[in-house]
């Protein structure tokens, strides 16, 4: 087989290592990086959004019971709905050392005994005995303020994330660990039989191209996909947050795609200046 033929064939063959392994490490960045998925769902938006549908329940509540709603502000907070978000979302995706699995039950009931706290507190100083509303009293008041709380974080999907960010990682581990070494063991098949430097160099700089390409490839069909797919995913902020993550992953392939093109133009420009030596 001559060197030129060998390597066409070793760039192909590299070109598809480098490819495989750039969109699996941008997987293990983005779309399986539990981390960012706790950033998307904890974002000052998203928080904000939990924090007045949870807050209008309440308030709801109140007029319902005909006591006032002087205390929703101070005792729905955004400090109080963001720990919430977080403490569920990182303990189911074991995100943080912080937050375990129990953490969100064990934050929902000291959020419930605050509220009752919180509640008594105002129907003292507006003269109203605790048990004298609507017959249900103060602790079933809160609890289904509380109830109303869980439903809106602990959202139907999360289960269903939790399995695939787990099935992505273990895929893109075992990719990761056949294509690296095989690509180095290419770039040395290359390195020793492929002739002049300035060639291989160029060898090796149309893989990266094509994996750049590759890259921008991914990025276009999320980006697709991301424009034309409805969501239909409640609340909204819950809807919203998914679109958040969606983006940033679509950033993610871009990035790498720029980071490869880079990559391509130093290897051609050297490739340039080893030729350019050699001729002299």
């Amino acid at each position: 087989m001559s060197r030129r033929k060998l390597r066409k064939r070793i760039s192909f063959f590299l070109y598809i290592c480098i490819a495989f392994v750039s969109i699996f490490v941008c997987c293990l960045v983005t779309v399986a990086n539990p981390s960012v998925f706790v950033k998307t769902f904890t974002s000052s938006e998203c928080v904000e959004a939990l924090r007045n549908d949870v807050a209008l329940y309440a308030s709801d509540m109140c007029k319902k019971n005909n006591i006032s709603d002087d205390f929703v502000d101070d005792a729905i907070s955004y400090d109080t709905m963001y720990h919430l978000q977080k403490a569920f979302v990182s303990g189911t995706l074991g995100a943080s050392k912080q937050y375990n699995e129990n953490a969100f039950a064990g934050m929902l009931e000291d959020f419930e005994a605050d509220l009752e706290q919180s509640v008594a507190k105002s129907l003292d100083a507006n003269a109203i005995s605790a048990d004298s509303y609507d017959g249900n009293g103060l602790t079933q008041f809160c609890r289904n303020i509380a109830d109303y709380v869980e439903s809106r974080i602990d959202f139907q999907y999360m289960n269903d994330v939790r399995h695939a960010i787990k099935r992505i990682k273990i895929i893109s581990y075992i990719f990761i660990a056949v294509f690296v070494p095989t690509a180095a063991a290419l770039i040395v098949v290359v390195s020793l039989k492929g002739g002049k430097s300035y060639k291989i160099l160029q060898s090796i700089a149309s893989s990266v191209l094509g994996a750049s390409f590759m890259n921008v490839v991914v990025a276009a069909a999320l980006g697709i996909v991301n424009a034309t797919k409805d969501l239909v995913i409640y609340p909204l902020y819950i809807a919203g947050a998914f679109v958040d993550y969606f983006q940033l992953t679509v950033l993610t392939f871009t990035s790498c795609s720029a980071i490869l093109f880079m990559v391509f133009l130093v290897l051609l420009v050297a490739g340039w200046k080893l030729k350019r030596s050699e001729k002299e």
